[in-house]
């Protein structure tokens, strides 16, 4: 049961690959919306932006515009996300423990510093959409967060999808991507 289990989640990002050739657009933008709702982690953003770039982005304006809505997909998924902690926050978490170092740090970390510090944690790998839960626990301020969320996604998404097509663009990747997609 166990291999069986450990074999089906290795080809979940092959299964979520076909349906994004299949379905296109419409599978991007709800594979981005699940990844910042923190509920497809299993398939981050680093995985999809390129795909879809790989597959659909011509130009360098077509990949652009690959990294904006990925952004503005994972901001709203990842709006959900924080709100559900911004809500649940002060049930989940003791006053007691509200008043230990660790907690004045994160205070101090993301409500205080919220502006860099979400551009920041936006940037980390695999992680970035994680912020939203320290977020939604200390309260920042939505609009902060709405903001400069999307100014850290798009950043990261942005050198993503140009970064890759770039790269298809010279040819620096042609031997490791020649047997998944057909280069011309």
């Amino acid at each position: 049961m166990r291999e069986e289990a450990v074999e089906f989640i290795e080809e979940i990002p092959i299964i979520f690959e076909e349906l994004l050739v299949e379905y296109g657009i419409g599978m991007f933008i709800v594979g981005q919306l699940l990844s910042g709702a923190g509920i497809l982690f299993i398939i981050p953003d680093e995985a999809v932006t390129p795909t879809f770039t790989m597959m659909f982005a011509d130009n360098v304006l077509e990949a652009a515009l690959v990294g904006t809505v990925a952004a503005t997909a994972l901001v709203i998924g990842n709006f959900l996300l924080y709100a559900v902690f911004r809500l649940l926050g002060e049930r989940l978490i003791s006053y007691q423990r509200r008043s230990t170092r660790y907690w004045r740090f994160m205070e101090w970390a993301i409500k205080e510093n919220a502006k860099i510090s979400l551009i920041v944690l936006r940037l980390v790998p695999f992680v970035g959409g994680m912020a939203a839960v320290p977020a939604g626990l200390v309260k920042v301020r939505v609009k902060t967060f709405m903001i400069y969320s999307f100014i850290g996604f798009l950043i990261y998404e942005l050198v993503l999808s140009v970064g890759i097509w770039y790269s298809i663009e010279q040819e620096l990747f042609t031997d490791i991507i020649a047997e998944y997609i057909d280069i011309q």
